[in-house]
């Protein structure tokens, strides 16, 4: 699996030579003068345009079915306006004008404002065709149009779906149409957000600026710090803005690989990856712009050696810009564009008597002799150093210090207030538990809605207000309070109002969410109006272009389907509109699988997700509620049979294909979100081997499940929630004991630990899936284990 790429046997440097007797024909190639190698590209560049054009226009129908330039027929367009550019073809541009405006058509109504995936990038290509083509109507429509994309206060900061993305966009039309197309007033706005909040995530950390992306702080340029700082370059920001720009990129290159190589995340210790979106070649590239903006020259050679990672690694067995071949070569010609050097990478030679380091305030530079930098980078690499910090990059988690069993015993003298819980009686503790979780609603409530004067910010179940309505109609269906349900109504409603006209189709993260809550709460209030509202509503919701995975793709909308049935009435959805979008699941399975030894596999933004959330484990889990032919039925079960046959050694599960990290054990990546999978599949196919697996799942989150965080994606709830499932199922005591261990743990020490410092409360902390409304759902299910479910994944 470490296999990702081809050695290179390549000659560090081959002088031009014409005639010269090589041993292949890719040296002679290299021995090639530039001139004859520019037309042998040219021409395969042309014939490879060709292809591309045939395969993903012609053979379409000339339909845009995908719109993004990542994977979609905007990638064309922008493909046939290089072509133009370098040829003056205008049959070219004739076509690429054709194919974006059928995306500009395809993108209407995105809530996506990126140039790479978003409706940002149609806009301001077309200006630019538009211009080329001397079309000042279409111009106009274009520009006019770029101006009308608002975005969402939920949006991140990354490249590909977040701000970042948009602000590139922005550069793109004022390079090309003119400056100030888009004035600088209005990007120094946004560039200033992104600044607040990766200072707010920072928190007096030793990185200036940190962002997250699903749980994640990614360090890449697809989705972290690395393309963060690179489109922040070119914004107009304070100088003090500009200094945490520069500290942020001197952590990063303080706390590399002793290889050279850049984690792909914040904590990650795994060396491994070497692509634009993770990796060195994405963190080379910024890095070079910054030694060109700040004129330092300590970024470039931090560029350069990063570039030496890219040679002796970056021949991937990938052909692509994002994680391939392509996309690494791009490394070395923006030091070549930098340097004018034609000589082997590592020749880029530094002025050795002063190096300005970047600082994180503003006049506080200061000089560095040589032999202090080399010792700094020695100290750096030490192989002392590097086992501290992957350990403490490790420690993901408190460990667990609870005994295996307690018998429960009225006035027992225990040695913590944990281990007192831990003894009480079942009935008892379930009135800690209820009292505990309504102070915790009452709390969540105050600040995802009362705060925000009862207006909808993030309407998602995952993060947003659809939570803490969620949590409200969890809290009914305990109490049979009318106020909650009441409360939980008028919420719903702000959503419905905020999400209409949303792309997104899922229950977690989508508009099926809002419209299905939105129908069972109308049932329960008696309400038929409002009710035959949101069935109309969810009726009319409409898939285009999603992927497979439960967060974003169709298992999250066949999930909204399943609540239906079950909160409203059988066949309320009925299962001949479920089994075509299920089938094609399968189907988009057994392709990408391509006769694999797993029979069915899925990618979400190029990755072969297993957890969850994007993956695998998501995927089957709903499926299995699905009807479908025995034969797909199977190919289920040899799926799951092949994730427990590759698991780690240890019993946790890979985060993706191919990945030897074991390190996160959480529901959306690792053993948590796999059990509850195993677990309804041994129910579904009764078969004893695949609990066993659910089991052994089990352990490792009992031995590693204590997670620095309280939310149910990637914390302590979450998690819990593996030992209540295997208690539903096998009415085994240890099991509700271990989820009451879990739970209790929180309801001792949680407060404490996060006013402390030492856990980590999510970044929106009274969230469903990162914050206490999660907490709070648990600790609502605690009271009646037997009914419990994990919150929009265990129906």
């Amino acid at each position: 699996m470490a296999n990702r790429f081809f050695p290179n046997d390549l000659p560090e440097f081959v002088e031009e030579k014409e005639g010269v007797v090589a041993q292949s024909t890719l040296h002679n190639l290299l021995y090639l003068p530039y001139p004859k190698l520019a037309d042998k590209l040219l021409k395969a560049a042309l014939d490879l345009k060709d292809k591309v054009v045939k395969e993903t226009w012609v053979r379409s129908g000339r339909r845009a079915k995908d719109y993004t330039l990542y994977t979609g027929a905007f990638g064309t367009a922008f493909l046939l306006f290089k072509s133009y550019q370098v040829t003056k073809n205008r049959s070219d541009l004739g076509l690429c004008n054709e194919i974006v405006r059928a995306c500009e058509q395809a993108s209407q109504g995105s809530p996506f404002v990126t140039f790479i995936c978003g409706r940002a990038g149609v806009c301001a290509l077309g200006a630019v065709v538009a211009k080329e083509a001397g079309d000042e109507d279409l111009l106009r429509h274009y520009l006019r149009s770029f101006r009308e994309i608002k975005i969402p206060g939920d949006a991140p900061n990354e490249l590909l779906y977040g701000r970042a993305g948009y602000l590139w966009a922005c550069s793109f039309l004022n390079k090309h149409i003119g400056e100030g197309t888009i004035p600088s007033t209005d990007m120094s706005s946004i560039g200033e957000d992104i600044i607040l909040d990766g200072k707010r995530l920072a928190i007096k950390g030793s990185c200036p600026l940190m962002y997250e992306w699903y749980g994640e702080k990614y360090w890449g340029a697809a989705h972290g710090l690395a393309g963060i700082m690179h489109v922040l370059m070119d914004v107009n920001l304070k100088p003090e803005d500009l200094e945490y720009v520069k500290g942020t990129l001197h952590y990063m290159i303080q706390n590399r690989f002793p290889s050279g190589n850049y984690p792909s995340s914040e904590g990650f210790d795994t060396d491994r990856l070497v692509h634009w979106c993770h990796g060195a070649p994405g963190v080379a590239l910024t890095l070079a712009k910054a030694a060109q903006v700040f004129q330092d020259k300590l970024f470039l050679k931090a560029a350069a050696e990063a570039a030496d990672v890219v040679w002796n690694r970056g021949l991937l067995k990938r052909v692509g810009i994002c994680h391939g071949v392509s996309g690494n070569a791009y490394v070395f010609l923006s030091l070549y564009r930098l340097t004018g050097n034609v000589m082997p990478r590592w020749s880029i030679i530094m002025d050795a008597t002063t190096v300005t380091r970047p600082c994180l305030f503003p006049n506080n530079n200061h000089k560095y002799e040589p032999d202090k930098v080399k010792r700094l980078r020695s100290f750096r690499k030490s192989p002392i150093l590097w086992k501290c910090r992957s350990r403490r990059m490790a420690d993901r988690y408190f460990p667990n210090e609870m005994p295996d069993f307690v018998e429960e015993q009225e006035g027992a003298v225990a040695q913590s207030t944990l281990h007192s819980l831990l003894c009480l009686p079942y009935a008892k503790l379930a009135d800690k538990f209820l009292r505990a979780a309504l102070d915790l609603k009452e709390k969540v409530v105050k600040e995802t809605w009362l705060r925000n004067g009862r207006r909808i910010k993030d309407y998602t179940l995952y993060t947003g207000a659809l939570g803490t309505a969620f949590l409200l109609f969890k809290a009914y269906q305990v109490t049979n309070n009318p106020s909650d349900l009441s409360l939980c109504g008028e919420i719903i409603r702000a959503c419905d109002s905020v999400s209409a006209g949303s792309r997104h189709v899922t229950f977690i993260c989508g508009r099926a969410g809002v419209c299905a809550l939105g129908a069972v709460v109308a049932k329960h209030a008696g309400d038929n109006v409002l009710l035959n509202h949101f069935l109309s509503s969810f009726r009319e919701i409409k898939m285009r272009d999603v992927p497979n995975e439960l967060l974003y793709g169709k298992v999250g909308y066949l999930w909204a389907c399943s609540f239906l049935n079950k909160h409203i009435g059988e066949s309320t959805i009925p299962s001949t509109h479920m089994s075509p979008v299920a089938k094609e699941i399968i189907l988009d399975g057994k392709r990408l699988s391509n006769k694999g030894s797993c029979p069915l596999m899925y990618e979400w933004h190029g990755k072969k997700y297993w957890g969850a959330a994007h993956g695998l484990a998501g995927i089957m889990h709903v499926l299995m509620d699905m009807e479908l032919k025995p034969e797909d039925k199977e190919c289920i079960k040899g799926t799951l049979s092949y994730m427990i046959n590759h698991r780690f050694p240890s019993g946790n599960f890979p985060s993706s294909q191919g990945s030897n990290s074991d390190r996160l054990v959480h529901w959306c990546h690792g053993a948590p979100g796999v059990a509850l999978t195993l677990i309804k599949a041994a129910q579904v196919f009764q078969d004893d081997q695949i609990l066993g697996a659910a089991e052994e799942a089990a352990k490792v989150v009992w031995s590693r499940g204590l997670l620095k965080r309280v939310g149910i994606c990637h914390g302590i709830s979450g998690n819990t929630y593996v030992f209540l499932s295997l208690y539903r199922l096998t009415g085994r005591v240890e099991y509700l004991y271990r989820a009451k261990a879990f739970a209790c743990f929180l309801l001792d020490r949680a407060n404490q630990l996060i006013a402390d410092g030492r856990m980590h409360s999510g970044d929106r902390p009274y969230s469903m899936f990162e914050g206490q409304g999660g907490m709070a759902h648990l600790f609502l299910d605690m009271i009646r284990p037997s009914e419990s479910r994990f919150p929009a994944y265990e129906l």
